[in-house]
């Protein structure tokens, strides 16, 4: 019995810990969003590539340069790029991270692909842009 009571127990506090974390969030104003500099991992509207994500994927595809030493050593894989969609939907070379990367020589390329891609349209948190971080793969492939 008491374990079942110290279970309820542990799920009202996790709730109301939930409750407050999103009224607090209510309570945010607009202005403080628009002179925030904080990253937002779940806006109202997640940042997209311009022209959608089909479009994004075309551009890394057709503009892949597969490294001389990763594909001699024939070396494939997905390198894991994190990186910061700013308000007005830029993306910073500062702010990308590589997660995971099979070689060196990979995370350069993705890097790159990311750093010259598309503008993007930033997330938005209550109608207004806010800087936004994603994490994608590129994967390299030599069949």
């Amino acid at each position: 019995m008491r374990n079942y009571f110290i279970y309820f127990f542990s799920l009202f506090l996790i709730d109301a810990a939930g409750q407050e974390k999103t009224d607090a969030l209510k309570t945010i104003d607009t202005a403080s969003l628009r002179l925030s500099d904080e990253i937002f991992l779940f806006p109202d509207s997640a940042a997209v590539p311009v022209g959608g994500f089909d479009q994004f994927y075309n551009y890394v595809l057709r503009n892949l340069q597969y490294p001389r030493e990763a594909r001699e050593a024939k070396i494939t894989g997905k390198v894991i790029i994190e990186f910061v969609i700013e308000k007005d939907g830029s993306i910073s070379s500062k702010n990308i991270t590589v997660l995971k990367s099979p070689h060196k020589s990979l995370s350069k390329e993705a890097i790159r692909l990311i750093k010259n891609g598309p503008k993007w349209i930033p997330g938005k948190l209550k109608g207004v842009p806010v800087r936004t971080k994603k994490v994608m793969p590129v994967t390299f492939n030599l069949a």
